[in-house]
């Protein structure tokens, strides 16, 4: 049995051999196994296309900065104008986008309001009450050694209020005065100023009065501006006896008020001031050429002081 085993085994190995044409070696054997048929040429690929990606867009260029120069600031009267803002630069032109030029920058505003003009040197103050050449004045602080008391007054002294004043009464209706200079002059266009409080009137009639004097030669003889009881204000003349030479003005009087009266006289014109203004018309008379000045009242209780007399063109 194992003989016959052995050659079964035998013959089925060489009937194998016989099947497949040859026996072979074991290289011929993986010979075989490793090359197959050949294989048909595979067909040419196709070129690729060119790739045609579009090219990237070129980038807008960035826009001008603002052109437009910066407005100049506005100048206020002597401002500086604002300096021209500079043009804005350029954008590049790139891939992306350029970005926009820097606006150029505004002008600079003027200064505000502009750089005050230098202040004016304060004008000199005048002299006291006006232009003219000082030719006599007293503020009383001294007394009253610069005036003649004696011409028909019965009441004259220097009295504070305030300051030193001369105080003049009268009442039996007699025109009473205090003159200066002691030595009269021949004055001819002068001024006569001085500040009045009437204190009261002790009469009835109209003519009572405190008044300034100018040419001045005598108690019969010059021209005066009155403050009168009727609460006006009038130019007169004594030449042996009152007389008007001007309209009465109403200043809207009132006692124990100062007022400052001046009366000035150039030539055969005269004209009234009241507290710096003029007051009514100028009015002509030539019948006193010169004299000295004075202070006066009539039938009244008043205070001057201030007195200042002037040359007048």
């Amino acid at each position: 049995m194992p003989g016959h085993v052995a050659r079964f085994r035998l013959l089925l190995a060489g009937t194998l051999c016989v099947g497949v044409g040859a026996c072979l070696s074991t290289e011929g054997y993986y010979r075989y196994q490793d090359g197959g048929p050949t294989g048909t040429a595979g067909t040419s690929g196709a070129a690729g296309s060119g790739g045609s990606g579009a090219a990237g867009t070129m980038g807008v260029g960035g826009s001008t900065g603002g052109t437009t120069a910066g407005t100049a600031g506005t100048a206020a009267t002597g401002g500086r104008g604002g300096t021209t803002g500079a043009a804005g630069t350029t954008g590049a032109a790139g891939a992306a986008a350029g970005r926009g030029g820097t606006t150029g920058a505004g002008g600079t505003a003027g200064t505000a309001g502009g750089r005050g003009g230098t202040t004016g040197t304060a004008g000199a103050t005048g002299t006291a009450g006006g232009s003219g050449t000082v030719l006599f004045m007293d503020d009383f602080e001294s007394g009253a050694t610069k005036w003649d008391l004696g011409l028909n007054l019965a009441t004259g002294k220097v009295i504070a209020d305030g300051s030193q004043v001369l105080n003049l009464a009268e009442t039996a209706g007699d025109q009473a005065f205090a003159a200066a200079p002691l030595t009269q002059p021949n004055w001819t266009n002068v001024s006569i100023e001085a500040r009045v409080k009437v204190l009261s009137f002790t009469g009835t009639s109209s003519s009572d009065c405190a008044a300034i004097c100018a040419r001045f030669g005598d108690p019969s003889h010059f021209y005066y501006f009155a403050l009168q009881s009727d609460g006006k204000a009038k130019i007169k003349i004594q030449n042996n006896g009152n007389s008007s030479i001007g309209s009465s003005i109403d200043i809207g009087f009132q006692a124990n008020t100062w007022y400052t009266l001046k009366l000035m006289l150039v030539g055969s014109s005269l004209t009234a001031y009241v507290n710096g203004q003029m007051v009514g018309a100028v009015v002509t008379d030539s019948t006193l050429a010169m004299g000295g000045v004075g202070l006066m009242v009539q039938r009244t209780n008043a205070e001057f002081d201030d007195v200042v007399v002037r040359t007048a063109p």
